[in-house]
């Protein structure tokens, strides 16, 4: 009897230890809690636009080498202080115990918050990823994240890397007490907050990109418009030389006066049409190439 009730609870306990949930590909409308865990993904994540979803306490997230979470709807990481939610590498033995190796900076990609999309996290541990979390435009709310041995960053937003110190529960400074004052430790997700006025990256890149097209296109129109009198006057002042026969018979002793006086002219006409039709000329090639490099960055 002693001994049937032993391999029973092995067996029992094997079945614990080895429980797990794939992920991969696409996520919809869903919510994770512990009854999953550990969480293994094994490609590229994905939540979509228009779909939330929320992670519950005590989730644990093992990624798989060169993967990553992509957030384009919203996501909403609600863990407690006493049961924070794990991102974290497939090889970290303190949540896969059938790892055969070290977990190790770089093992995983992290987490990418694109534009438009929503995301609170709230008490969680983010490690051994390349660049930990990135969101590309401000707006989420971050409160009590640890960031472990991830290798290029742990926290980057609209571009700038945010000073987080490893290990120590980090708050965004921008999160205010009150975006989570709907929350307590029993696991209620966060109330939506709005995000902060002013323009997104995105609208920034848009705005900057027809400007930039607005600009290019009345240069260059300017420019062709005053090309034609620009040549003209071009033309004008180098015809001069050869009308000096001209001068000679039509004022007399005072030829070389007037010749003097009309090749000034026209030298100072030319010029001036000249650098007109360089000045936009030069405004039409900046605002062009303004509007291209709006593609790349």
């Amino acid at each position: 009897m002693s001994a049937r009730i032993s391999v029973g609870l092995i067996v029992l306990f094997c079945g614990l230890v080895s429980a797990e949930t794939v992920l991969s590909g696409v996520v919809h409308r869903i919510t994770f809690d512990t009854t999953g865990n550990p969480y293994i993904v094994e490609q590229d994540v994905e939540i979509p636009a228009d779909v939330e979803v929320t992670i519950g306490p005590g989730c644990v997230f093992l990624f798989k080498p060169f993967t990553q979470l992509q957030v384009h709807g919203r996501i909403v990481v609600n863990g407690t202080s006493s049961t924070p939610v794990v991102f974290t590498s497939i090889n970290d033995d303190q949540y896969n115990f059938q790892s055969k190796q070290p977990p190790n900076p770089f093992d995983w990609n992290g987490i990418v918050i694109h534009e438009g999309a929503g995301a609170q996290f709230r008490n969680f541990s983010l490690n051994y990823s390349v660049f930990g979390i990135r969101a590309e435009e401000e707006g989420m709310v971050l409160r009590n994240g640890v960031f472990r041995y991830n290798g290029q960053q742990n926290l980057t937003i609209d571009g700038k890397v945010k000073k987080v110190v490893e290990s120590f529960p980090f708050t965004l400074e921008s999160s205010s007490d009150a975006e989570f004052a709907s929350s307590d430790e029993s696991g209620t997700p966060p109330s939506p907050t709005s995000k902060p006025k002013g323009l997104t990256r995105k609208q920034r890149r848009t705005l900057i990109r027809y400007v930039s097209l607005g600009v290019g296109a009345a240069g260059a129109i300017g420019c062709f418009a005053t090309l034609p009198g620009t040549m003209s006057a071009r033309k004008s002042y180098r015809n001069l030389n050869s009308q000096w026969p001209e001068y000679v018979d039509t004022y007399g002793v005072n030829a070389e006066q007037r010749y003097n006086e009309d090749l000034q002219a026209n030298k100072e006409t030319h010029q001036e049409k000249l650098t007109v039709t360089s000045i936009l000329g030069g405004v039409g090639a900046l605002g062009l190439l303004g509007f291209g490099a709006t593609f790349y960055f």
